[in-house]
């Protein structure tokens, strides 16, 4: 390897995002066992920019510091529970995260037993709430192929405890790092989701192309200045039509 130095100049947003680096053959999808930059950027830093927009609106209102529930639970799995307990999370007492902002997980002790009544009671009508929670159990049935969220919720749990994994998951369109089966379901389930046809057929071409090399570059620049020998990010002619 050959370090190369260059003129720091400040980066674009949007260059920097996953996808663009990705698209412009700068970076490689999200592979298991790699990194997690597209959940970085495609979840983690629009949902922390939209809260800090959001709290300095609120905090110029005269409002005092506000505090974010989270729907985290220990019963999701022991990798949560873990997490959760080093974090200190409750759902009595609010503890500060990374980003120094309050947070609370008020359904932390909760079973998915108990989440699914909680959604019943609420689209019944039985407790007031902010949704009807429709939206929701239609996704949760639909990515299994089912009419019932209940049913397929087990479903969707029941496979992920014999692989060891948490329960029912939903990804992203273009997660790799478990070959989720939902989005196909939904799209071969009810044709409301054709428009995502196209980001499954991308999905599957990641994953299979992963270790073709022929649609790879063969000499990176890194982030650290160093000029890499090997494959890199896919060719400018790779074509995933």
């Amino acid at each position: 390897m050959w370090r190369i130095f260059y003129e720091s100049r400040p980066s674009l947003a949007l260059a920097s995002t996953f996808q663009v680096k990705v698209l412009s053959g700068r970076a490689l999808p999200s592979f298991p066992g790699t990194h997690g930059d597209c959940s970085t950027d495609l979840k983690l830093r629009p949902a922390i920019a939209y809260r800090r927009k959001l709290f300095k609106a609120i905090e110029k209102a005269g409002v005092p510091e506000l505090v974010t529930c989270i729907g985290t639970r220990f019963d999701e799995s022991a990798r949560r529970a873990a997490n959760m307990t080093a974090r200190g999370e409750s759902h009595e007492h609010p503890v500060r995260n990374k980003e120094g902002e309050l947070v609370l997980s008020p359904i932390s002790d909760w079973s998915t037993e108990d989440v699914w009544e909680a959604i019943a009671l609420y689209s019944s009508g039985e407790l007031p709430g902010y949704s009807d929670f429709e939206d929701t159990k239609r996704i949760y049935a639909h990515s299994v192929g089912t009419s019932c969220a209940v049913v397929a919720d087990a479903i969707l749990e029941g496979s992920a405890r014999k692989q060891g994994k948490c329960g029912a998951r939903l990804g992203c369109h273009v997660c790799q790092m478990a070959e989720d089966k939902s989005l196909a379901n939904m799209v071969e389930y009810d044709e409301r989701y054709a428009y995502a046809a196209g980001l499954q057929r991308l999905n599957r071409f990641i994953r299979n192309t992963r270790f073709d090399w022929s649609r790879r570059h063969w000499i990176g620049l890194n982030d650290q200045g160093w000029l890499h020998q090997g494959p890199t990010g896919y060719l400018p002619s790779t074509d995933a039509a």
